[in-house]
Formats: C-alpha cells, structure tokens, sequence
C-alpha cells in the first residue's frame, strides 16, 4: 500500500480476511500496488475477521467466503447485525455464492485467481461509496445505491449479474456450516499471474491415451436421482471438493457428485492421477499448459476445459512437473 496520511480520510483502509495464506499474500501485493489503499489488518477465520472488523473499523473488508471457525457470509450478516460493518467485497473461486452475496449487500464479489482490472473496478466503488458517506450495509431494505457492478464479465461476472443467473438449489447456505480440511500438504495458490512470474515459461504437455494410465476397466459408481451411473474413470478430467460432496468433470463436459473425498478417489485411482492442490484431483494426461501464477505458484488448463483454470500450490507443483517430465 502506498501509504497516505492516517485519519486524513483520504486513504481507504482495507481489512483482509481469507484463511489460505497465499490467497492473502496475492492480494496484499495486488492491492500494495494501488494508491491510497491502506492495510489495516489480515485474518485467517471468521471469528479473527469478526474481531478484528469490530476492533480495527476499517472502511472496506476483503471476505473470503468460505473460512474455518464461521463463514464469510456468516460474519458478514453479524457485522450488518451489529450495525458496525464495514463496505464488504467477497472473495471465492466459486461464483454459486453469488446470490448470498446479494443479499448482505456486498459492494462486490470477486473470482479468484484475482483480475488486477476487476480489483481496480471494485476499489472504484468503494471509494465512490465512501465519498458519498453511503451506509456499506443497512439493517432493513433492498441493496444501498451503487452496490451492484455495472460492467459486464465472463467468468469474473459482476455480482448481479451472477446473482440474477445463479442456481438457487447449487447455492446452498453456509449457515453452520465448517470449511472440511484436508491432509494434502500445500496451500491454495489462489493468485493472479505477477509481472516477475511471466519469466516462467509455459509448459504445453502433449499427453498421452488418458486410459494407459488408469488402471484397466477403472469404473465410478455415482447416485443420479436414484439411479446408478457407471464413469469411465479414463474420462475423467479432474474431480473437485465442493462443500460435503465431490464434484467430477468429465471430458464431454459433465458433472456428476460423489460423496468419496478426493483422498478416497486418489486412493482408488492410483497412478495418473494428483492432486495439484487440496482441493482438486487431475488427470495427468488431460494438462494442456500449466502457466505461471503468484509467487511460485501454478495454473493449470485443462483440455476440454480450457475456460477453466485449476490452482497448483508451491508445495505440489516440483512434484507434478517430475512427473509430467517423466511420463
């Protein structure tokens, strides 16, 4: 942060709160390098970002949806219950939550990794809210003026335009509810790629049959609406923790939901396949590139998939290069 001059109420202070450290790290620098933005404090749970919003006053909180010791959305409706909350931003990779978002009037909702353009747009309205002295939250009533983005997004979509295309029943509250760990090693590399990381080379992996390194006639049993449905495993692209399920991408494009965790299906699995982050399990044969990200870490991209974008940590990212290198 390019530091102004304290209760001059030029600055705008900034409180960030995400329990994975590198997210943090990522958005400390993206911001550090925006003027007239102050870092008043960092949190890792819902609880520190409650105590610490109510202690610290700042004017924005940067809020990671999903936390241990109690959501972001949770502290959120606490903090407008209080009447004491700061212009909130969340922050997620996932979009679903948009509708949640919506409705504890957050002034934005950003996709991790994050876009240095859209950041700049959502620093953009809370400056414009705290110049108009604008309440950032109200106890009764419909969104305070100038909430919602006005630009138009793709997968970065803007909040309401997220929110008006949301599926309700794939939104389901986090009231209660406590982020699942993991006992993968390695931390979220949820960051945007830095002008020091583009000397990293892209890496374009051929790849291989998918099906030689599966293990022969590897099948997934999954539940749809009371049917059992048979997954070729060799089609298998990644499979990703979302909430109490596990969610399977296939290579025509499809979902399906299992309740095995991702260790179960790494297990069952066996070789070709890694998980690049705790929360994902890749095909090997199915990486297309694997770009450079935020201090050391990774992106991969997937074939038929390529709009997508699947975070490896520091910690796992020597070992899936050794054995991309050696397949």
């Amino acid at each position: 942060m390019r530091d102004l001059e304290k209760g001059t109420g030029r600055s705008l202070t900034v409180l960030i709160a995400d329990d994975e450290r590198l997210a943090r790290e990522e958005l400390v620098y993206l911001l550090s390098r925006e003027a007239g933005v102050e870092l008043v404090g960092q949190a890792c749970s819902g609880r520190e970002a409650l105590e610490q919003a109510r202690r610290l006053r700042p004017d924005a909180l940067f809020l990671d949806v999903e936390m241990p010791e109690g959501s972001g959305l949770q502290a959120a409706r606490r903090l407008r219950e209080e009447g004491s909350a700061p212009m909130i931003v969340f922050t997620t990779a996932y979009d679903r939550y948009a509708v949640e978002a919506f409705g504890v009037e957050a002034v934005d909702y950003l996709l991790k990794p994050y876009e240095e353009e859209r950041l700049r747009e959502a620093l953009a309205r809370l400056r414009q809210r705290k110049e108009a002295g604008t309440e950032p939250a109200s106890r009764e009533g419909g969104p305070a003026g100038g909430m919602l983005p006005e630009t138009e997004g793709g997968a970065d979509r803007p909040l309401a335009e997220a929110a008006a295309v949301a599926d309700l029943s794939a939104a389901p509250s986090l009231e209660g509810s406590v982020r699942p760990s993991d006992q993968q090693e390695g931390e979220v590399a949820s960051a945007a790629a830095s002008p020091a990381a583009g000397a990293v080379p892209r890496i374009d992996h051929a790849g291989i049959d998918p099906a030689a390194s599966v293990p022969r006639k590897a099948r997934l049993l999954v539940e749809d609406g009371g049917r059992m449905i048979v997954l070729d495993a060799a089609l298998l692209l990644y499979a990703a923790k979302e909430d109490k399920s596990t969610r399977l991408r296939m290579a025509d494009g499809s979902d399906h939901f299992t309740r095995q965790t991702l260790q179960e299906l790494e297990e069952r699995l066996g070789r070709g396949f890694f998980r690049p982050h705790r929360s994902y399990l890749v095909h090997l044969d199915y990486i297309k590139e694997i770009e450079p990200w935020f201090n050391g870490a990774y992106n991969l991209v997937l074939k038929h998939a390529e709009g997508e974008r699947i975070p490896v940590s520091r910690a796992a990212a020597k070992d899936m290069l050794r054995l991309l290198e050696g397949s």
